[in-house]
């Protein structure tokens, strides 16, 4: 046999092969990955609304402690505090969605319904309530350092320069990056729902 002959038949046989998908991981394994995935949404979740409530007890305390001059002192307290016991309770919202969530391993066509429903609240909250929440915090910030920055003008410049800078590189930077990062990881995790949900129904037509 000539060797381009021996090559033909070889490159023939090989075109003839069936072709073999890559095995999928079990169902076990996918659960587990989607249980992982949860924990640390949980965690964080969990860390933010601990922060925002402790954020929420010092201006409380300060403002019931603190003696100031002017009213707008307080209103600036209080504006400031309504956006943080808005954003506890949203997120408060959020983490309680979560920890409800139905067991994937159980029924994973209910987890994920869970999961879009979670996304599509933690969405609304990335959007129309992130700019609610800065929009009242920056409020209650230029009311409440107003008292201080009549009292020194130096002052005044540093501190409003100082606060809105922050939010500035806060809203345009901090932000969008943090988004991604938590898009990132709950698609993540909607991906692994969905597989296995596809993996129970395909177990249940056979």
């Amino acid at each position: 046999m000539e060797p381009f002959d021996e090559f033909d038949d070889l490159r023939a046989a090989w075109l003839a092969a069936p072709a073999t998908a890559p095995a999928l991981p079990d169902a076990a394994t996918i659960a587990a990955q989607a249980r992982r995935g949860q924990r640390r949404l949980l965690l964080t979740n969990g860390l933010a609304v601990a922060a925002l409530a402790a954020t929420l007890g010092f201006i409380t305390w300060g403002g019931l402690t603190w003696e100031f001059r002017f009213p707008t002192t307080y209103l600036g307290l209080v504006l400031s505090g309504i956006a943080i016991a808005a954003a506890v309770a949203v997120n408060t919202g959020l983490l309680r969605l979560l920890m409800g969530s139905t067991d994937s391993a159980t029924d994973a066509r209910a987890y994920l319904a869970q999961l879009h429903r979670y996304r599509a609240q933690h969405r609304r909250l990335q959007t129309a309530g992130m700019q609610a929440y800065f929009v009242l915090l920056g409020a209650g910030m230029a009311f409440y350092l107003y008292e201080f920055a009549a009292r020194s003008l130096t002052f005044g410049l540093w501190a409003y320069g100082l606060t809105f800078g922050w939010f500035a590189v806060a809203w345009v930077w901090l932000r969008p990056r943090a988004v991604r990062k938590q898009n990132a990881a709950l698609d993540a995790l909607i991906r692994q729902a969905e597989v296995l949900a596809g993996q129970f129904d395909s177990g249940e037509r056979q």
